[in-house]
């Protein structure tokens, strides 16, 4: 489980906690999400976004070339790609930027990597 807050910006110079990604993804020995796991079972590498001013979304995480996107499954039968990100090591501290279709880019930290 990976938990990516976001970062601090002009807005939130401190970043926020209650802005951010939850990930369950296989991760490798070099923190990158394991492309030969996650292709053993894709929907099982999830992700959920939650932010204090609108309803939580989950789906799971697909890869599209060299980024990982995120594919919304709780909009009823319809799913959408909202997000997506470069592929990079995943370890806490680790600043990436994640391109919300809705949003543009948004600077996230890893802040927690744990067991699901």
């Amino acid at each position: 489980m990976v938990r990516l807050e976001h970062a601090p910006t002009g807005v939130f110079p401190a970043g926020s906690a209650t802005r951010a990604y939850l990930l369950r993804v296989p991760l490798n020995s070099n923190g990158h999400i394991d492309p030969l796991m996650h292709a053993v079972d894709q929907r099982r590498a999830t992700m959920r976004r939650f932010w204090p001013s609108e309803p939580d979304r989950s789906g799971y995480i697909v890869r599209e070339e060299a980024t990982w996107h995120f594919i919304v499954t709780n909009n009823g039968p319809q799913t959408d790609d909202i997000a997506w990100f470069e592929d990079c090591a995943l370890r806490i501290g680790r600043m990436l930027e994640i391109i919300e279709l809705a949003n543009g880019p948004i600077p996230f930290r890893v802040a927690a990597i744990g067991p699901d």
